[in-house]
């Protein structure tokens, strides 16, 4: 939230909107209120309301600190972005980066999940943001690669593999 304000102190027109709740809600709700055109903080939604909000949306941002707790799996809303057709704003670490290829068109890193790092990251969404829909469609292609199916035909590939060398 407060990168965007920062971002947006130096000309930009971004608009954060957060869908859900969680620990810091009251928190982020009191902050928006002093910043309304920045940021729109909406509660839980059913899940069957997600798709509508990703498609009114432009790019899906995993602003995640590096900390031990989230290097161990990846967050569902990554694939929920580039399913819904969605460039990625996202912080490097681990299990990002595992994920999305360092070169992918429609990925924006964050080098950290501070302030100052985030509103970096805004800066070349700004830059792109004529780019940004065709950039969700490469998001789209990419997100084939890691279904249930494409998941399990690895899984068995090196099975194989490593059954057949043995008798």
């Amino acid at each position: 939230s407060k990168a965007v304000v920062i971002a947006n102190q130096t000309g930009h027109r971004f608009q954060l909107v957060l869908v859900g709740d969680g620990n810091q809600f009251d928190e982020l709700v009191a902050y928006a209120k002093k910043h309304p055109e920045d940021i729109l903080i909406h509660g839980s939604v059913p899940q069957s309301d997600i798709p509508k909000w990703l498609a009114g949306s432009h790019v899906g941002v995993l602003p995640v600190p590096d900390e031990e707790k989230f290097r161990v799996s990846s967050f569902i809303k990554l694939f929920e972005y580039m399913a819904a057709g969605m460039p990625i704003m996202a912080t490097r670490i681990r299990c990002n980066a595992d994920l999305l290829k360092e070169d992918a068109p429609y990925v924006f890193w964050a080098e950290g999940a501070d302030e100052a790092s985030l509103a970096k990251a805004l800066e070349p969404i700004a830059q792109k943001k004529q780019e940004l829909e065709d950039m969700g469609k490469d998001a789209l292609i990419d997100v084939q690669y890691w279904t249930w199916e494409a998941s399990a035909r690895k899984i068995d590939a090196g099975l194989r593999s490593h059954l057949s060398n043995h008798d």
